[in-house]
């Protein structure tokens, strides 16, 4: 399992709602802050993007933000790479993201709901390989590291406008069919790591030194799949993850 042992939760406790919002009628959806003046003083406010990764870490925020004294809304994009746009690029099936350029909307949401933290997961990132010199090249190749660190280093440095604290989580390795990749997830958080080593206002988030310490993932926590196809996070498997990450991220004082 991942991190210390909680006491269980009420067999009715999902989704837990953090209270008193001005009115639990309005309760947001998934996709909303509700403003600091309507959240208990020291509330951290957290905006999650990304790709389907991050849309499930995400959910599973909101689920536990009441252990973690935060509100998180995410606003993250199924099949999606920063490089869409930017150079040609494809995924694992040899096809273009259906959702585009991941981070096309982070001004305008982040301008929108103006969090404490963005905090940003690429979770399958190292799938896609990109055309960089009129080669296909993927994450390990320098042509493909230096791409995908100078397009990352633009828009981690656009977050610091209105996204508060940009965080940055190094994926873990996959799971189950897709353990052959590890070799490129190693390579891929180096590019993450050098990006936001660029960024200075930019902290990381080590996913990876979290759930696969030794190289090993955790598969289960408390008897349930923390990652149930390998790469997305599951409830309830994937709570204490969770918890861990909330305790984890940045706050200044109020």
């Amino acid at each position: 399992g991942c991190g210390a042992k909680p006491s269980p939760l009420p067999p009715a406790a999902m989704p837990i709602v953090v209270a008193p919002v001005a009115s639990l009628a309005a309760m947001p959806s998934v996709w909303d802050l509700p403003p600091r003046s309507e959240l208990p003083p020291g509330t951290l406010r957290v905006l999650v993007v990304g790709d389907s990764v991050a849309m499930s870490l995400g959910n599973l925020l909101r689920v536990e933000q009441a252990k973690g004294k935060a509100f998180v809304a995410q606003r993250a994009v199924g099949d999606c790479s920063i490089l869409e746009g930017t150079v040609p690029t494809r995924t694992i099936n040899k096809t273009e993201h259906a959702g585009g350029d991941c981070s096309a909307s982070w001004d305008r949401d982040t301008a929108e709901l103006r969090p404490d933290v963005t905090l940003i997961l690429f979770g399958g990132g190292f799938f896609a390989s990109a055309k960089v010199g009129g080669r296909w090249v993927a994450p390990c190749d320098p042509a493909w590291h230096d791409a995908y660190v100078k397009r990352l280093e633009v828009i981690l440095a656009a977050l610091l406008v209105n996204g508060g604290h940009p965080v940055l989580a190094l994926p873990p390795y996959p799971a189950g069919k897709w353990k052959y990749l590890s070799p490129k997830v190693d390579c891929y958080d180096a590019a993450l790591r050098e990006a936001a080593d660029a960024v200075p206002e930019v902290t990381t988030l080590d996913l990876q030194g979290r759930l696969c310490p030794k190289g090993e993932c955790a598969l289960e926590s408390e008897g349930s799949p923390i990652r149930i196809d390998g790469l997305h996070f599951e409830y309830p498997g994937g709570s204490l993850l969770a918890q861990w990450v909330l305790g984890e991220l940045p706050r200044t004082s109020d």
